[in-house]
């Protein structure tokens, strides 16, 4: 049962989602190419439901510093002093590693005939979406 399985209940439920929707886009395929209307109309609400989807995630992402100011203050108010020090610098140690991780990497791409600044340059709109929402 596939949707038994989108729930996430059996430790293959993955597996089995995923032969589901490629049987899935295989008929989506066959019916396209026997009866054109009918697919496109079928490739037509797909692509309305990825459209939709994708608002509604962006709506999400947009509402999250709310939700992470909301989920702060409320520990903030439920700790000691001590604590948030403690917090805050684990907060400064976790950004030296990522600036420690980042210089091997420079130099590692240096060693192997990349230049560190071009690399940095490209993947820099990958970085700055993957870092605040820890993708």
């Amino acid at each position: 049962n596939p949707f038994a399985d989108l729930t996430g209940a059996n430790p293959t439920s993955i597996i089995s989602v995923v032969i589901f929707a490629a049987f899935l886009g295989v008929a989506a395929l066959k019916l396209l190419k026997d009866d054109v209307p009918k697919g496109e109309r079928v490739l037509t609400a797909i692509d309305t439901l990825q459209s939709w989807v994708m608002k509604l995630v962006r709506l999400v992402m947009q509402l999250t510093p709310y939700g992470v100011l909301a989920l702060m203050t409320k520990v903030v108010a439920g700790s000691n002093l001590q604590d948030i020090i403690k917090l805050g610098s684990f907060v400064v140690a976790s950004y030296l590693g990522l600036l420690i991780m980042f210089a091997v990497h420079g130099i590692l791409l240096g060693i192997n005939g990349v230049s560190p600044l071009k690399y940095f340059r490209k993947v820099w709109p990958v970085l700055t979406f993957a870092f605040p929402s820890r993708s």
